[in-house]
């Protein structure tokens, strides 16, 4: 009887094959070790793929325009408005341009250049006095701040003068037209004045109610402000000035005198006189260069017409010659003239006529 356990037992045999058979099913990974092979499971995962990479790309585009629209209402809250922005008052439609912004190398005063042009001179008021100056603050932090507003003369430009301690900051400023308002109708002075009064206080409620994040791309923040009909309430315009934006030119002396108050003739010299003196300058180098030209051509045919006194052309020339250098001559005695006018001009405050020297402060909500 052969021994059931022996190696030759086909039972045996049997048993090990089928252990074979079961080890090697034990470790198969149905459609292979890459996953399923079917065409149809490979299009579903493409599409969960792309699905994946959209809601991504989404993702991160939301969080981007976030991102740029809070660095954008960073900047239009911290910079001046672009130099060279009309500004429309609401209410008259007049234009002033934002020229220019200068501060000195202690920040001790800030400077806003306004340009009138003819027709917004018809339609404001040459004396600064007539308008209301305000600074919007985000909060009830008082700020070391003095402001007076004037017009250079009566074809000037207007000089918004910020006094005091600068900071690194952007100042949303109003200014408001406050001849339109008193005499919208023929009324009497003591009607008028009241109704003054009136418009002033519902301007600093309006202002009360105004909001930093309303700002448009140029800092602008009170066109919200109309009746009923949609027509505008007041006669003001708005911008916001920064003393460390890239745009503010910087004086590298001081425009303060030793005892504290504005040097108006060092103001005007350096935001004005100094550009039009340039100016001069280069005219007077083209006039300079005209009279060498005119000189050289007239000693070139003096030189013709002695080597050939027959020769009429040269003389015809040199009779032309000598007009041109005349009338050079002429051209360059009015352009140093107007250089040196322009270099003993000097201005003090009584130029800027009667000005607005109150400033007042409004926080927003």
């Amino acid at each position: 009887m052969k021994n059931p356990f022996s190696r030759n037992n086909k039972y045996s045999d049997d048993s090990g094959k089928n252990k074979k058979l079961k080890d090697k099913h034990k470790f198969k990974v149905i459609g292979g070790i890459l996953g399923d092979k079917d065409p149809r499971t490979r299009k579903a995962l493409r599409w969960l793929i792309f699905w994946l990479v959209c809601m991504a790309g989404l993702i991160f585009g939301v969080v981007g325009f976030i991102h740029g629209k809070s660095n954008m209402n960073f900047e239009i809250q911290n910079n001046t408005t672009p130099i060279g922005t009309k500004e429309e008052f609401s209410k008259s439609k007049a234009n002033v341009t934002i020229k220019d912004v200068w501060t000195d190398k202690n920040r001790d005063l800030l400077v806003v250049k306004l340009g009138y042009d003819n027709a917004s001179r018809r339609k404001l008021p040459i004396d600064g006095e007539n308008y209301n100056l305000t600074v919007l603050t985000n909060n009830n932090k008082k700020l070391n701040l003095q402001g007076s507003y004037g017009i250079l003369g009566t074809e000037g430009d207007g000089y918004l003068f910020l006094k005091g301690d600068i900071k690194k900051q952007a100042y949303q400023i109003v200014i408001s037209n406050q001849v339109q308002l008193a005499t919208g109708s023929d009324v009497g002075a003591e009607q008028a004045e009241s109704e003054r009064e009136l418009d002033e206080e519902s301007m600093d409620k309006a202002l009360s109610e105004a909001s930093f994040e309303e700002s448009d791309s140029k800092g602008h923040i009170l066109s919200k402000f109309t009746n009923k009909k949609g027509e505008p309430r007041f006669d003001n315009i708005d911008f916001r000035v920064n003393g460390y934006s890239d745009s503010t030119k910087v004086y590298k002396g001081s425009f303060l005198k030793e005892d504290g108050s504005i040097d108006y003739g060092k103001v005007v010299g350096k935001t004005s006189i100094s550009a039009a003196i340039d100016k001069a300058d280069k005219k007077v180098e083209k006039r300079q260069s005209e009279v060498e030209l005119y000189e050289r051509s007239v000693k070139n045919f003096e030189s013709s017409v002695k080597k050939n006194k027959k020769d009429k052309e040269a003389k015809k020339n040199l009779e032309k010659s000598k007009k041109s250098l005349e009338d050079a001559k002429d051209n360059l005695e009015t352009a140093e003239k107007a250089r040196e006018k322009w270099e003993n001009l000097d201005y003090d405050k009584s130029d800027f006529g009667n000005m607005q020297e109150e400033l007042k402060f409004q926080t927003l909500k």
